[in-house]
């Protein structure tokens, strides 16, 4: 099987260092994006390749046109949303943009392992019936 390849937005470096590190891990390769218009433009341009991509959400203007474009751009693409620990907003606007699941931060890594592992699962599943 070949590796997952993963988009992985935010602008958190701490963040991106614990996930990154927890999909090196899984034998993932982890495209980083440090803002919307990077995440977009990676999504348009390797959509079909992509397995999942991690947003470290703004709930602001930026994260709502990000989810909405992505939906336009690569309606297929399994998302999973982080979020600050106090952004139900932000949640609520995931969900309805269909995005697989919602982290609130601070993250666990094995946490959001078993999440990735679990999204992308399923994803499989629903390519394979």
């Amino acid at each position: 099987m070949n590796p997952r390849l993963i988009l992985l937005l935010t602008p958190d470096q701490q963040l991106e260092e614990l996930l990154s590190e927890d999909l090196l891990g899984k034998g993932a390769i982890a495209l980083v994006a440090r803002n919307a218009d990077e995440a977009l433009q990676i999504v348009c341009s390797r959509g079909k390749e992509l397995d999942l991509a991690v947003i470290d959400f703004d709930d602001g203007c930026h994260g709502m046109t990000l989810l909405s474009a992505l939906n336009t751009c690569q309606p297929t693409l399994s998302i999973i949303v982080v979020t600050s620990s106090d952004a139900y907003h932000a949640a609520a606007i995931a969900y309805a943009n269909n995005v697989a699941a919602c982290l609130a931060k601070p993250i666990l890594a094995g946490e959001f392992r078993i999440l990735v592992e679990e999204v992308t699962e399923l994803r499989l599943q629903l390519e394979v019936a």
